[in-house]
Order: structure tokens, then sequence, then C-alpha cells
């Protein structure tokens, strides 16, 4: 028998093996907790059920008396147990695009880990001695949330996504803001962004400080691009709040050079083409950002892969009316952009293929020697992929094996 936050817990049911199921094994084997995986036992009164992000909630039953939790929950119901001066200060970060970039760039400025969604699970840090940690939040890890509490949080934008899982943009958006709560101590907010807006409205303005996605200049190579400009201003605003003095901050942030899979450059293909591998972009509003930052080196031959999501598409498809010279599509997005063709919503060429190995020959046929192909997917992987970071990689590999 242990004890929660004033709460008899018997045991801690892991849903998943993937690595979020893993850590929480981990931990609870140092601590000498009793751990057992869902598949192995039946869900009993007084069970704390740890879900792994990418199981639904909706999908296991839960008994009267037992608590389900998501894994960053539980390590911060965790770290209550522990003294004051043992306990991290929590920076969080969320928002439908541009995490990871920023997560890791507020990681790079402090100096600190990055855990969470992108790097290692938070329950593995519990008792650990850092000053700092950052952690990039995905709904799926808030929406079991109840204490978790970040001493800064960075809400980044709310756009239509997981829809699938969520059902409505409300219950995402619920699920998004509880990042914050009356014990977090400040809020950096995009002020462009009308659903951040509006949840933070009543929010004092001591607590709550309004950050743009706007060109802060001198402080890193991402600022080239307006995709990145969010991050860069989130990065130095949380950096001079916590006492980073300018020059280091610049210092440190000269040596980041982006994520793989983000607008990442490509080194291959026909001479005179420029190459970005954009796997990360698995909602319209991703790709909107990403056709954006390359209008200017147009023409642009779009590459659209993936399943699509639950959400609309209608300003996507005008964008791409606008700025994209040519769409490659391959996967389970044909059928969707076909539609979009057949009902006129789309009416640049739109070349379809069966593999992204296909779309890369496509694509480079089309540019003709000059311009941008951008891999900039606009659905999730699962249709080929396990991953996007899986996706992403062999995009590269085709580009790097051309010739």
């Amino acid at each position: 028998m242990l004890w929660g936050i004033f709460v008899m817990v018997s045991r801690i049911v892991v849903t998943g093996h993937g690595v979020t199921a893993q850590a929480v094994q981990a931990y609870c084997d140092r601590m000498g907790y009793p751990c057992v995986s869902r598949s192995d036992t039946e869900i009993c009164a007084h069970d704390w059920v740890v879900m792994s992000p990418g199981v639904d909630p909706q999908s296991v039953p839960l008994p009267a008396g037992a608590v389900m939790l998501s894994e960053v929950e539980f390590a911060y119901r965790e770290w209550q147990r522990l003294p004051a001066d043992q306990r991290p200060q929590l920076i969080g970060v969320t928002g439908t695009n541009g995490k990871s970039t920023t997560a890791t760039l507020i990681a790079t400025v402090l100096d600190c880990p990055v855990v969470g969604n992108i790097g290692d699970p938070l329950i593995g840090y519990v008792g650990r001695d850092y000053p700092w940690l950052v952690c990039e939040l995905s709904s799926y890890q808030l929406e079991l949330c109840d204490q978790f509490t970040c001493s800064i949080a960075v809400l980044l934008n709310i756009q239509p996504d997981h829809l699938e899982r969520h059902k409505t943009l409300e219950a995402y958006i619920r699920a998004k803001m509880t990042i914050v709560n009356t014990a977090t101590r400040f809020v950096f907010y995009n002020a462009s962004d009308g659903h951040l807006s509006a949840q933070l409205a009543m929010m004092p303005e001591p607590i709550k400080r309004a950050i743009y996605p706007e060109v802060l200049a001198g402080y890193s190579i991402l600022e080239s691009r307006p995709s990145n400009w969010l991050s860069v201003q989130a990065a130095v605003s949380v950096g001079g709040l916590v006492g980073v003095d300018a020059g280091v901050m610049r210092e440190r942030m000269a040596c980041f050079r982006g994520l793989p899979h983000r607008m990442e450059r490509v080194m291959g293909g026909p001479a005179g083409v420029r190459v970005y591998n954009d796997s990360k972009a698995t909602n319209p509003a991703a790709v909107a950002m990403a056709v954006a930052s390359v209008v200017e080196e147009s023409p642009v031959i779009l590459i659209l892969c993936g399943q699509p999501k639950a959400t609309c598409h209608a300003a996507l498809c005008g964008q791409i009316n606008r700025q994209v010279t040519a769409v490659v599509v391959c996967g389970g997005m044909v059928p969707m952009v076909t539609d979009w063709v057949a009902q006129g919503q789309l009416t640049v060429p739109v070349t379809g293929v069966d593999t992204v190995a296909e779309s890369v020959e496509a694509a480079f046929e089309l540019a003709a020697g000059t311009g941008v192909v951008l891999f900039s997917p606009a659905g999730s992987s699962q249709d080929a992929f396990e991953t996007f970071a899986q996706r992403g990689d062999a995009f590269k590999a085709c580009v790097v094996a051309w010739r």
C-alpha cells in the first residue's frame, strides 16, 4: 500500500508498452511501488491508472474508486511528496504547432533539460537535482491533469487538431488550457491568437504577458523564418524573466540549428531546387505556416500525404491556390485532395502518386530546376509510417538518393 497526496493507493497500473509506460514502471521499481500493466490485470478500486498519451482514456473502463491520470500528473504528485527545495520549477509549453522548437529553444537558453512530449518522460526526473525543467505538453498529456502546475506556462496557438480524440474544438481547448491554474505564476501567450486571448481575458495582467509572432533581431538564426518568430520571442521572454543575460541568451541560441522534420533543409535533389522536410506538419495550420515561410522562394511544389485530420481545410486550400505552383499528393490524403479538386476548392495542378518515393520524383520534375519542394504533409503518418520522424527520414532518404 502506498499513499498519494492524502489518498490511499493500492498500486500503479500503466497502459501501453512504450516509452511512457516503461518510464513509469522504472520509477515505480526504483521507489518500491507495486506496478502492473493493464494488459496483465483488471483495474481495481484504489488503483492509480497512469495513461500513456497514445491511449485514449475513453478506451479504458474505470471502476469506482480508481483514479486515471497522465504521466505528467503522476510525476507532479510525486514531487509534492518531496520537500520544496527538492522540486524543480516547471516551464510548460503547449500549443497546436511549434511546441517542440519553442521548448527546446527555452531549454537551450536556460541550459536545462527539455522533457515531456519531445524528450524523456517527466517521471524520470523526479528526485533529480535540476532547478528548472522545460516540459513540452500535448493535449493528450494535459487532459488528465488536475493538480499539475507550471511556474511558467507558455501558450503558442490553438488550431483545430486531434478532434478524432477530443471530438470538439471546445474539448481540445479545455485540455490545452489545463496548463494554467490559479497557482501558475506567469503565463506567456500569443496575443495574436483569438482562442488564447479569449481564454485568458479575465487573467490579471501581472501574471499574463503577451508575446507576438514578430521578428526579434539579433538572437537566433531561426529568426529568418516567420514560423520561428514566436519560438524566439518565447525563449527570450522566459530567459529574461528568470534572469538570463541577453548576451548569454544570444550565445546559447546561436548554437541551435532547429529540430529535424520541422522546416529542415535537405541537401540533395536537382541543382537549383531547395528542399525542405516538414514532416512534423500534421495539420492544416502547420502547413499554412510552412508555405508562408517559403513563398518568396517560389515556385513552390507542395507534397501532401498522410492520414487526413478531422478538421476544416478550406483556408489551407485558399492559401495553396494563392502561393503554391503545384501539389503532389500520395497516401491517405489522395481521396481528400481529389475531392477538393472536384469541388473546385483546389485550383492548382495536382499530381497523385502512391508512395513518398514517387512523390519526390514527381515534385522534382514539376520544379524543373528552380524554386522549392516542400514536404509538409498536413496529415498524420499512420497511413504508411509509425511516426512523423520515420516518414521524414524516408523522404530525406529519397531526396539524397535522387539522381
